[in-house]
């Protein structure tokens, strides 16, 4: 089993704690990710590229009619904050759009649960005390995991979801992993910070947030990680705020609230 950094394993292993070795690739995982990025931004933003329509409708937005599905959304509803709940759901939303861009074939139902179950960690319910691990997307998968074993989810599929949810705070995450596991990293920051909104025409960002407003999202997340790193400081939310100010990219989202 690979113990590549964000893997369920990595992060059982030691808590989703980086190492100083860790740290320092990922800065050039961050230099790499950042240059591949420049050419398709310019392209959009000087019209030499337009954004391509998704092709779905908002029905194709729906949450899967399944009891691991809804029973995802309301281990979400009960505990998060209204604007947590709904990042929840774009999260969702944005990766079935990516998806259909890139013609990828993701599990709904995996997709959606991963999706609902993926921010668990950061709630007062699940992310508070003194003896949780440093991540709190390891708290999440652990959620999950929980969850869909008493649903008797066979062992290999619940660790795709807790392998999505401990991966989506990585840089970038490999095909290899699955369709899920990479659109839930590209749907998250997505909505968090707007990368790769150039790609998206305006039809497919307002299909998404009308569904689920933004209730201030910038300002509450951004505060929310803060704390996050601050607390936890081998973690990768607090490698990010130390090497990009992450939680001041969260401010400035280009979303109205």
């Amino acid at each position: 089993m690979s113990e590549a950094i964000g893997t369920l394993a990595w992060a059982r292993k030691n808590g989703g704690e980086l190492s100083a070795q860790e740290s320092r690739a990922l800065l050039g995982e961050l230099l790499r990710a950042q240059l591949a990025l420049i050419p398709d931004e310019w392209l959009h933003t000087f019209g030499i590229r337009r954004a391509s329509s998704s092709g779905l409708a908002v029905d194709d937005l729906e949450p899967p009619d399944s009891e691991a599905a809804t029973r995802a959304a309301q281990a979400c509803r009960d505990v998060s904050p209204a604007y947590l709940y709904n990042h929840c759901e774009r999260s969702y939303g944005w990766a079935r759009i990516l998806g259909a861009q890139l013609d990828l074939k993701p599990d709904p139902e995996l997709l959606y649960v991963a999706a609902m179950f993926h921010d668990l960690g950061l709630t007062q319910a699940h992310g508070s005390g003194t003896d949780r691990p440093a991540c709190f997307s390891l708290i999440s998968a652990d959620e999950a995991k929980r969850n869909l074993l008493d649903l008797s989810w066979d062992e290999a599929r619940v660790d795709q979801v807790c392998e999505a949810i401990t991966l989506h705070l990585n840089l970038g995450v490999d095909l290899r992993y699955g369709p899920e596991a990479h659109l839930l990293n590209l749907a998250t920051a997505l909505d968090t910070t707007g990368l790769r909104k150039w790609k998206l025409t305006r039809d497919d960002v307002a299909m998404v947030i009308d569904r689920h407003p933004r209730l201030d999202q910038n300002t509450a997340i951004a505060c929310c990680w803060k704390d996050e790193a601050d607390n936890h400081p081998r973690s990768r939310a607090a490698w990010l705020e130390r090497k990009v100010n992450f939680s001041r990219r969260l401010q400035r989202a280009p979303f109205e609230s």
